[in-house]
């Protein structure tokens, strides 16, 4: 079972918990020890910042400078815009190409030629070898993530690096496609939480933020469900012989199961998603060790 999330709300751009950060905070006392299968972050964890929307993107821009209040922060992301990515990389059929820039407030970042998986990487295998990461967050992205979408995340790919060598992560997105900063004060806020309560090991926690058109905004735990934009037919807009060319016809739907993630967000509701690094599941494998076959010859 997952460690139950506590409930809480945001009511203001510069009102989000009594803990909200500032440079003078005293830091966090450190949390009581975890079981097994959870991760104790320390006080001021050191953490790896990527995208799929690219390193020029204001939504990683304000990231950064909020986390770098509360951690050691490192910036690493694609150097355009990879949306829609998933868990795609080029590193197995090309070289990365790894140009240092300047951000300011943060200092030196890293840009890097590949998906946001390659940067994800590139940052916790070669920035992260001699210091390691204790978490790896993705994002701000222009859009959300929620529900079955989020198979096609650049964002979540991106995070899902972090369990693949055992940092956990954080996956944050949002409605709107400007004005990130509420965005980047709750990501502070969930890092101190984690600080506070542990991290589930092998996990992703992707963080949906609505509109934010009326406040407070309640937070709120839901799964996976629902499939706000879709592709529901081809249209073929261009025909030159062999060669013709179709464009995806989208629907928008808002409709999706109560309490799931997607019926939370546009309910006006921050939803946490916890997404687990491991596909199989236990009770299918268990019924399918139980199928009798014949040795293939």
């Amino acid at each position: 079972m997952f460690k139950p999330l506590a409930t809480f709300c945001l009511l203001a751009p510069w009102i989000l918990l009594p803990f909200w950060p500032s440079a003078s905070s005293p830091p966090l006392a450190p949390p009581a020890a975890q079981p097994a299968d959870w991760v104790q972050l320390p006080a001021k964890p050191r953490i790896l910042i990527t995208n799929d929307d690219g390193i020029q993107s204001d939504g990683i821009v304000q990231l950064a400078r909020a986390l770098s209040v509360i951690a050691d922060v490192t910036v690493v992301a694609p150097d355009d815009n990879r949306s829609g990515s998933s868990g795609s990389s080029t590193v197995f059929s090309e070289p990365l190409v790894v140009t240092e820039q300047q951000m300011q407030g943060i200092g030196t970042v890293y840009a890097v030629s590949g998906t946001p998986v390659d940067a994800a990487e590139f940052g916790l295998l070669h920035l992260g070898q001699d210091h390691p990461f204790d978490l790896i967050i993705s994002g701000i992205n222009a859009g959300l993530n929620v529900g079955e979408v989020a198979h096609y995340s650049g964002t979540v790919g991106a995070a899902m690096e972090g369990p693949a060598f055992g940092v956990p992560g954080i996956a944050i997105s949002q409605m709107s496609r400007q004005g990130f900063q509420r965005a980047a004060e709750f990501a502070v806020v969930f890092v101190q939480k984690l600080i506070a309560e542990g991290a589930r090991k092998g996990m992703v926690y992707s963080i949906n933020i609505p509109d934010q058109v009326k406040l407070p905004l309640p937070v709120r735990s839901g799964p996976m469900g629902g499939r706000y934009l879709q592709v529901k037919a081809f249209a073929k807009v261009a025909d030159d012989g062999n060669s013709k060319t179709y464009r995806a016809i989208t629907k928008f739907d808002s409709q999706a199961p109560p309490g799931s993630d997607t019926h939370l967000v546009f309910s006006n509701q921050i939803s946490i998603t916890p997404l687990p690094f491991q596909w199989a599941d236990a009770d299918a494998l268990q019924h399918l060790q139980q199928w009798k076959f014949d040795d293939v010859q």
